[in-house]
């Protein structure tokens, strides 16, 4: 028998993966209902990501990590208090980017919707988390330059225009944070997300899984997917690695290119 490839079976094994690799599990009471997601991610620790989703008002729902990300963080040595200035600013940063709020002198983050805009508030704290736990893999000499940063700078000195933190909303509602949005002339928007730890490759798949949603459901589809990956630290396998997981969904090509060959080729990035 042929082999069975159309858009239906691959989406029908797209969800059924999903549905055994993500659990949604009720751990509450019927007083106090609380659902626990647990995600296929791994956190610093090689541990699973969970999330816990609480009612909160009138059909609205608060989607948080109770505190696990940043507990995590202190538990390497990553704190964040008065003295920590710079690192403080890059997590404000991230939490703003992502629409994550965190209340003083509490390491729970959260963001609180409407019960028809879990899904996308879900991969909201889902995208920031990841990109908080990153802090693991960046160098304490390195985080008064945030990854990002040192692109734009690259960016600027090219000529090239951008627009920073921007979010791409499919038509579901779902919203999708990038990087950098670099318009372009003749075709759509470039999309790029910035990767200064390779070793983490949770990003990557994250990364794929939402360029794949937004070609197959939007319908003004970017121009190209990059990722810009800081390769300071990290060996050749392992970025090769990095990049084989960027392109696993045959539904969108990402393209990566590693920091230190950025300028041979700056013409991938140009408006």
């Amino acid at each position: 028998m042929a082999y069975d490839f159309n858009a239906s079976t691959l989406k029908s094994e797209y969800f059924d993966w999903l549905n055994e690799q993500e659990s949604f599990n009720d751990v509450g009471s019927i007083s106090h209902p609380v659902v626990e997601i647990q995600t296929p991610f791994l956190d610093q620790l090689f541990d699973g990501i969970d999330l816990y989703i609480y009612p909160s008002g009138i059909n609205q729902v608060m989607i948080t990590d109770n505190g696990y990300t940043l507990d995590g963080l202190e538990t390497n040595g990553i704190v964040f208090d008065k003295r920590t200035k710079t690192r403080n600013k890059i997590l404000e940063d991230v939490l703003d980017s992502f629409g994550i709020e965190r209340k003083v002198n509490s390491k729970k983050l959260f963001i609180i919707s409407r019960r028809d805009e879990f899904p996308n508030a879900k991969q909201r704290l889902l995208q920031g988390i990841l990109k908080i736990i990153d802090l693991n893999y960046t160098e304490s000499t390195n985080v008064i330059n945030l990854f990002a940063d040192t692109v734009a700078d690259v960016f600027s000195k090219q000529g090239i225009l951008f627009n920073r933190s921007r979010a791409v909303v499919a038509p579901n509602g779902r919203s999708f944070v990038f990087d950098f949005m670099i318009p372009t002339k003749k075709k759509g928007d470039t999309l790029v997300r910035t990767f200064h730890s390779p070793q983490f490759t949770n990003s990557a798949k994250v990364y794929s899984w939402d360029a794949s949603f937004i070609n197959k459901y939007s319908a003004n589809k970017p121009g190209k997917f990059l990722a810009v990956i800081d390769d300071k630290n990290a060996n050749k396998d392992q970025v090769d690695s990095f990049n084989e997981i960027l392109n696993a969904d045959e539904q969108a090509v990402v393209q990566g290119i590693t920091f230190s060959n950025i300028n041979e080729q700056i013409d991938l990035f140009l408006n």
